[in-house]
């Protein structure tokens, strides 16, 4: 099977044969077709204008593109952007691409290619658009080619929704990983096509009366093809074609094969959605043990396994019954079996469904568009023909695609509705052909698939199973190739999966279109109008419903028109330092560097001795670490080296690239990979402010070179102080970062937060200049920073910027010095004083009880109470979370913690309580289980209900531990605090706490140094939040979460909508959902099948009751004469049953009955994301509520951050922008007028109102007063003035201009 399908993979990626056929097809195209109206003329060109369109460019193109890279990167200088654009004049860039186009000849009227230019092999745009064409020279184009780097981004465009080609710049020589990933994306896409052809457009489907998507289908592909002709409608479907020989064109074969069919579109979404939204893991202990016990006779291994951890299995038991109690009782596999681990591709079907859904809504709604411009008479055959084309014509105009039974709804409506009824059967489709396998969902592929690995609101209701997802199946996997454990594991996975996974929102290769303010504003961004955004998030969903969450004001607007003027470049400096770059030829780039580079970069590699360090232990994050570095090298081989960003913002109005990626607010390697295309001289105030952003970057690194460790807490003049006295040193490390990574922690990958190759590129910066500054004069007291330029972006991070704000609110000035928005003469630190302030007694008894050494132990306390640990519940506290533990023992501070296997456990005074009140007849079925396993889990589990009366499976579970008196331990994860500062480092203390008694003490530090945290945070801050959030929880309990929920507006009129929806639970929403197992198509299943599970049983029943083969099995005989006319739950026959009874009688699956049964038990109920018409059952309190205060302080630092912008912008040339919600960056000589803009703008934001006037305004719809009202809540009741006296604050708010480290 692999071999044919790597036969069939060459043959579809061979372009060249493709051609071969069209010109075949062209010159001896049928006459047959019907009903065209032959007159339209208007949209016709000549089929004689087909021309030769060999695949690739020549050589002398391949030099030039070569060079290019060479001759036009300018160091340091800004891409020029036409007035009309500056000036704001104009704003659609594509509309200017096509007039200039036209004006050089390379377009004609109609905006298609003309002349040599129609011939891409020999006019190649990426060569004629460049200057490198004898036709159109340099002079003719703009400074920078923005005439190609419009043309190329809206090919990108164009190319990731469906509506062109991806082959739009073709590679001689050179199978880059985009291209196998083009080919592979072309294969699956003809794979699935045949799929879908021979399911639906079979000639009992076309004729069904009652199954109409066959005929809308081919009736659209008819009229699609005749505007723009494709190479499926020419080759293969020629019956599209009307007698007239004559296509609306491009005048070219490379068009028509770069034009997709309807129905090829709709497969190439179902590849890009299946794979795209795919994530890869290793196999789980389950698949494991289930893998080995399936091949091995007798699942001897797993016999074994099991006796040897005490696990009693009886001699009947099946391997996957064994499998099962292996996987409960938590055991491993064993060591040796690494060998054997697979790569599971997984999706979540309700993401698989939604996306492709949208997609396909998207195609057939702009067919349906096109269809309602024609009357049958244009486009419709006879009456004779298969099905009357006429008719089906007419539903579609009227009704809209798809099925017109069921209820009434619009032709939009139904159109969307049938387009997800579409997407459930070409997942059936792939489950029927064996391409995917669906199973549900481990805990850890939810949490990772939809809440980034972190628990959030939406938690999965644990009471019952988790979604379902596809799994790609061994036939996919051949189909794909490299798709394999050995592949994942060493990076070698076919490209497809980094190229569809990386097709995202991202950055572009030429000026976005400008935001414009109006009512509403008009969108800006990315070139095509559909794909524009202003607001992100879920607005669209809230804007469905006519319920915005905000009204931008024209500040916001402005503010992120500034920010996407930002020009950006890669970083080449630190791209040469840490990678290998390899070109065309082979060889590394010169020892001279980039400016001596003559061929194209052929792959990006991180040297041998930063491998560690570049290589996260998940395949998804390694995945990701290419694609950005193939960016990198796109950015840089198609562009010169210039991009920009695409900037939103969400409802509080932060503000926010729509690709985080290669941005300020990516990861660490996505920042120090980039730095601004405009270099500006630095100057003494640049060289300043360059030197406290490297002092920044080291602080905390120790290393013999140095003189001292750089400290936090030092002014800005120590810190350019110490750089200048380590400057050799600094320098030398930057010279040779391989020899000192363990210094610099580039030594080894560490998750979390990390700061590594930022630091590197800030030594490497810091080197460069020096060295420029050292070549500016011989004599060094002539020497002029003013001569050497950067453009290093230099950013400062605000002082704990939550309290910063709640400060100014509260007008607390003891508050406001701990956040430094006052001057005190020193720099204050926050997460300091509440580290120092924490109790540690309780942590130092505990430390005492497992370290002897009285150094280890006071090691462990300053590690726990540190900074560091302190930080992440200090900051979270501001927004709303009072969930410390979390942050202690979370993964990366913000998820789960992980595990340990059960040990046995003293139950507290509570779980005795909860132990003796179990009923008799739970604890009785549950040890009678124990003993007889093959009793199944309902045995015991009909005992435990909940209180409408049903099965509690969360309850069971718990009582069992509590019968067991055995408990999993919550651990500190990776990247929880606790686990960072204990763990990390390799030595006594963690060694002492990862193994034995160690891992039991791990959940009562946690719980411990959680308390003393939460009340060091009350002490230190004075307990501001609370102020700031029980006054905002009384207008919460005065309102009924209802539109507009509760609204501030700034003072630039961003209006703030504190207001939240929530979907459907998945057992109230399959009415308007149809994608259950009751929605399935019915000429795809059996006559049998009733779209429920007790038609499975009955045909079950009919088929092998009495069946000799089962004779003997006492439970199976009993499931076979099981009753039907009973309710689901208590039924004597289950899904287990069939599967086992189809195991028996058909062990190999060559039965077409059992088949049958099989491939409608493989059908899902899949839950979409859906939303109750009725408001009142559509509103989220819960978020509402929780969400209020957090939302408060965010939409303030959000107003700061805007108002910064645009008051810098105002007064600096050329401004660009370094913006991170709390951290404010630019060149560094615009540092200083940074600062001063950042401390204007923090006074403009509070000098106005303090808290009580913001709470007037918020709470005026709901008539309180708060110098009279209760706040309400728990507790005696309390007014405002009880908890923060208003009259008597402290803090004079134009002290701010003062405050010499507000940002710092």
């Amino acid at each position: 099977m692999p071999d044919d399908y790597e036969v069939r993979r060459k043959r579809s990626s061979q372009r060249g044969s493709k051609i071969d056929r069209l010109r075949d097809a062209l010159g001896n195209r049928p006459s047959y077709s019907y009903g065209f109206h032959k007159s339209d003329d208007h949209y016709i060109t000549p089929l004689a204008s087909l021309t030769n369109a060999p695949e690739s460019h020549s050589s002398p193109h391949e030099r030039d593109m070569g060079l290019y890279f060479r001759h036009h990167y300018v160091k340091g200088e800004r891409i020029e952007i036409p007035k009309e654009f500056e000036e704001g004049k104009n704003r659609e860039w594509n509309k200017w691409k096509e007039r200039r186009l036209q004006n050089l000849g390379f377009y004609d009227e109609n905006n298609i290619r003309s002349g040599i230019y129609s011939d891409a092999n020999q006019a190649p745009p990426r060569v004629y658009l460049r200057g490198y064409g004898s036709t159109i020279p340099s002079s003719k184009l703009t400074t920078g080619h923005l005439e190609f780097k419009v043309w190329l981004q809206n090919k990108v465009e164009e190319a990731s929704t469906g509506r062109g080609s991806t082959r739009f710049l073709s590679d001689q020589d050179r199978k880059s990983e985009e291209e196998k990933a083009k080919d592979m994306l072309d294969f699956l896409a003809e794979e699935f096509d045949e799929m879908f052809r021979a399911r639906f457009f079979t000639k009992s489907n076309i004729e069904d009366s009652r199954f109409r998507y066959s005929r809308h289908l081919l009736l659209l592909r008819k009229i699609v093809a005749r505007h723009q002709p494709d190479f499926d409608s020419i080759t293969r479907d020629s019956w599209v074609h009307p007698e007239n020989p004559s296509f609306n064109t491009s005048g070219s074969i490379l068009h028509i094969m770069g034009q997709h069919s309807l129905l090829d579109r709709i497969c190439r979404e179902t590849v890009r959605v299946l794979i795209g939204s795919s994530r890869s893991y290793g196999p789980s202990p389950e698949q494991l043990y289930r893998e080995i016990g399936e091949v091995e006779p007798g699942a001897v291994t797993l016999r074994r396994i099991a006796d040897e951890n005490n696990i009693k299995i009886s001699v009947n038991e099946e391997p996957w019954e064994i499998t099962k109690k292996l996987v409960k009782a938590e055991v491993q596999p064993p060591l040796e079996w690494e060998s054997q681990k697979w790569i599971n591709t997984t999706v979540p079907a309700m993401s698989f469904i939604e996306k492709l859904q949208k997609r396909i809504h998207g195609i057939l709604s702009e067919a349906c568009e096109m269809a309602r411009k024609y009357s049958p008479e244009q486009v419709c055959g006879p009456g004779s023909m298969e099905f009357d084309e006429g008719k089906a014509l007419g539903e579609i105009i009227e009704k809209g695609f798809g099925s017109i039974s069921g209820n009434p709804m619009s032709s939009e409506k139904r159109t969307e509705h049938s387009s997800v009824r579409l997407s459930y059967d070409i997942m059936l489709m792939l489950l029927d052909e064996e391409v995917i396998q669906r199973e549900y969902m481990s805990e850890r592929e939810y949490l990772d698939h939809f809440q980034r690995g972190e628990e959030t609101l939406e938690k999965p209701r644990l009471s019952k199973r988790l979604p379902h997802q596809i799994v790609f199946s061994r036939k996919l996997k051949d189909m794909i190739g490299d798709s394999d454990y050995e592949h994942f594991s060493k990076d070698k996975e076919n490209p497809i999966y980094r190229w569809l996974r990386g097709e995202q929102d991202r950055w572009m290769y030429c000026p976005p279109i400008r935001h414009r303010y109006g009512t509403p504003p008009s969108k800006g961004g990315l070139l095509t109008a559909n794909n524009r955004r202003i607001i992100g998030g879920s607005h669209d969903i809230y804007a469905e419903f006519e319920t915005p969450r905000c009204v931008p004001s024209e500040r916001i607007v402005d503010a992120m028109n500034i920010l996407q003027d930002t020009q950006w470049e890669i970083n080449l400096d630190f791209l040469s330092s840490f990678f290998d770059i390899e070109l065309l030829d082979k060889t590394l780039l010169p020892s001279g560097g980039w400016g001596d580079k003559s061929t194209r970069v052929n792959s990006i590699t991180p040297k041998q001795e930063f491998t560690d360090v570049f290589s996260p232990e998940d395949p998804e994050s390694r995945s990701n670490r290419k694609l950005v570095i193939e960016w990198s090298r796109r950015i840089i081989e198609h562009n010169a080296n210039v991009f920009w960003h695409s900037w939103i913002c969400d409802f509080r109005g932060r503000m926010s690239p729509r690709c985080p990626k290669l941005s300020p607010q990516g990861d660490d390697l996505d920042r120090a990979l980039i730095r601004f295309k405009h270099w500006k001289p630095l100057g003494e105030d640049g060289i300043f402010w360059l030197r406290v952003h490297v002092h920044n970057m080291m602080e905390g690194i120790e290393s013999p070179l140095l003189e001292s460790t750089a400290e936090k807490g030092r002014t800005f003049r120590q810190r350019s102080d110490w750089v200048k006295d380590n400057l050799k040193a600094l320098i030398i490390i930057a010279s040779n970062p391989a020899d000192y990574r363990p210094e610099l922690k580039l030594d080894r990958y560490i998750p979390g937060k990390s700061e590594a190759f930022q630091r590197l590129a800030a030594l490497i910066e810091l080197s460069r200049v020096q060295h420029e500054w050292d070549g500016t004069h011989e004599d060094p007291e002539k020497r002029d920073w003013s001569k050497v330029k950067s453009g290093q972006p230099v950013y400062l991070d605000a002082s704990s910027n939550g309290y910063q704000h709640v400060a100014a609110l509260l007008r607390d000035r003891d508050l406001a010095e701990k956040v430094n928005i006052v001057n005190t003469g020193e720099i204050s630190d926050l997460y300091g004083i509440v580290s120092s302030n924490a109790d540690s007694s309780g942590a130092r008894k505990l430390f005492s009880e497992l370290l002897n050494e009285e150094d280890d132990i006071l090691e462990a306390l300053k590690r726990t109470f540190s900074r560091g640990t302190a930080k992440l519940p200090t900051m979270t506290r501001v927004y709303g979370s009072k969930d410390i533990v979390k942050c202690l023992q979370g993964r990366n501070g913000r998820g789960r913690p992980k595990y340990s296997d059960p040990v046995p456990w003293k139950l507290s005074k509570e779980e005795k309580e909860e132990f003796d009140n179990i009923p008799v007849g739970f604890v009785d079925a549950y040890r009678e289980y124990t003993n007889e396993p093959n009793l199944g889990r309902r045995y015991y589990l009909k005992h435990s209900r909940n209180t409408r009366g049903k099965k509690d499976h969360k309850k069971a579970s718990r009582w069992a531990n509590l019968i067991e008196k055995r408990k999993s331990l919550p651990l500190w994860n990776v990247g929880s605090g606790l686990q960072v500062a204990l763990l990390i480092q390799e030595d006594k203390i963690s060694d002492t706490l990862s193994n034995g008694r160690g891992l039991q003490y791990q959940p009562k530090l946690t719980k411990l140094v959680a308390s003393s945290y939460a009340e060091s945070i009350g002490k230190s801050t004075g307990k501001a939040f609370d102020k700031l959030e029980k006054p905002l929880n009384s207008i919460v309990n005065s309102s009924n979460a209802m539109y507009p929920g509760i609204t501030w507006t700034l003072d630039d009129g961003f209006v703030v909508r504190n207001y939240y929806i929530k979907h459907h639970q998945a057992d109230k929403s399959k009415g308007g959902m149809p994608c259950w197992t009751g929605s399935t198509f019915a000429p795809m299943i059996p006559d049998w099948y009733k779209k429920n599970t007790k038609s499975i049983f009955a045909r079950v029943q009919e088929l092998y009751s009495g069946d000799k083969r089962v004779v003997g099995n006492n439970e199976l005989e009993a499931a076979l004469s099981a009753p039907l006319d009973v309710t689901m739950e208590n039924l004597e026959i289950n899904r287990r049953h069939v599967e086992r009874i189809l195991r028996i009688v058909d062990p190999h699956r060559q039965n077409d009955d059992a088949n049958e049964i099989r491939k409608v038990m493989r059908y899902p109920n899949v839950t979409l994301l859906r939303y109750n018409e009725n408001e009142k059952n559509r509103v989220n309190k819960k978020k509402f509520r929780t969400g209020l205060a957090p939302n408060f302080v965010h939409s303030f630092d959000a107003y700061h951050m805007r108002s910064a912008i645009r008051e810098l912008s105002e007064e600096t040339d050329n401004l660009s922008f370094w913006a991170v919600h709390d951290a404010f960056g630019t060149h560094p000589c615009d540092v200083p007028l940074l600062r001063k803009k950042v401390k204007e703008t923090f006074h403009e934001t509070h000098k106005e109102k303090n808290l009580l006037g913001w709470l007037e305004a918020a709470a005026e719809p709901f008539a309180i007063d708060f110098d009279k009202d209760p706040l309400g809540g728990p507790g005696p009741s309390v007014k405002l003035r009880d908890i923060w006296d208003y009259s008597k604050t402290t803090l004079d708010i134009s002290d701010v201009a003062s405050a010499e480290f507000i940002i710092s």
